[in-house]
């Protein structure tokens, strides 16, 4: 079942924990003021950097490109609740645009996508 990631636009810096399939992540959340979006960084359960600088892109895996073992095994995604795919603003972060994790169970096979 998918888990909606509690992101938020309260502050334009923040940092939380989760646990994702049984293990602990701590994500830093940023806002880049000249770029006008939001990027994260995912670190382990020590603070040992996993993937940093990921820009937060609105319909689209954001950890599929991060090859390292001790990411995450299912997918996340910032998802448009608008349906416009648009950028995150400072302020749509946890209410516009929802950050969503897919179990590794429920993530589907990019070479072989689920035709509807």
């Amino acid at each position: 079942m998918a888990l909606i990631i509690p992101a938020r636009s309260d502050t334009a810096t923040y940092i939380f924990t989760i646990e994702l399939e049984g293990a602990i992540y701590q994500f830093r959340m940023q806002f880049n003021d000249r770029d006008q979006s939001w990027f994260f960084d995912i670190l382990d359960v020590d603070g040992n950097v996993i993937r940093q600088g990921v820009k937060v892109v609105a319909n689209w895996p954001l950890l599929r490109l991060v090859a390292s073992e001790l990411r995450p095994p299912g997918e996340l995604y910032a998802v448009d609740l608008t349906g416009e795919a648009r950028r995150a603003g400072v302020e749509d972060l946890g209410s516009e645009i929802l950050f969503v994790y897919l179990p590794e169970a429920e993530v589907p096979d990019p070479l072989f996508p689920v035709l509807t």
